[in-house]
């Protein structure tokens, strides 16, 4: 800004307005007035202008303090035991599959590597269908048929034969008998009979 009395009335004018200061008076008191604002001004800002920089080098200088006092997150170790028997398993089932290959080679069996758990529990559960099969077919064969719970449906009826032979052990055991409704031993009675001549009449074709 250029010398205030080298100014002329109007520019003093527009210097105090921007000032807040008072327009009124002569050019003198214009001036002075002016030269008193930017007086009172220059310091203000001076002050605030120093004190920016030093609040800056005084952030800069609390944040390394900060980030030394905070430490890095470190991950947890897991304990040394498991860390150990983790890879000492694996090397052991290896030894194993070995030995069981190299004694099956030695004795000229077939060597079959170990299925997963999975498919064991899998296989089971056929076998167990398979039992269930088994047992079904040895039951029929020695005349040991159970009605089922739950009765499939298509099932097929039972002969004559089968009927005779579940009277037979229902009388020898002396439950069923007991427990038989006189309508149904007569139903069945019939049954039979049916089914002993549609079997004679293949039987002699």
């Amino acid at each position: 800004m250029s010398d205030p009395k080298k100014m002329k009335v109007a520019e003093l004018k527009d210097e105090l307005a921007k000032l807040g200061q008072s327009v009124s008076g002569k050019k003198d008191e214009l001036v002075t007035r002016l030269e008193e604002a930017l007086a009172a001004a220059a310091p203000a800002g001076t002050e605030s202008q120093a004190a920016a920089p030093s609040e800056a080098k005084k952030e800069g200088a609390q944040e390394p303090t900060k980030s030394e006092s905070s430490p890095a997150p470190v991950e947890e170790a897991p304990p040394a035991s498991e860390a150990a028997a983790a890879p000492a398993s694996a090397p052991a089932e290896d030894e194993m599959e070995a030995l069981k290959r190299k004694r099956a080679e030695r004795f000229g069996i077939p060597f079959e590597a170990p299925k997963p758990k999975a498919a064991a529990a899998s296989k089971g559960a056929a076998l167990t269908e398979d039992q269930k099969a088994a047992l079904a077919k040895r039951a029929a064969r020695f005349g040991m048929i159970e009605k089922p719970a739950k009765a499939a449906k298509g099932e097929t009826p039972l002969t004559a034969e089968q009927e005779e032979l579940r009277a037979k052990r229902a009388a020898r055991f002396g439950t069923a008998a007991a427990a038989a409704d006189p309508e149904e031993e007569a139903k069945r009675a019939k049954r039979a009979a049916r089914f002993a001549a549609a079997a004679a009449a293949a039987a002699s074709s």
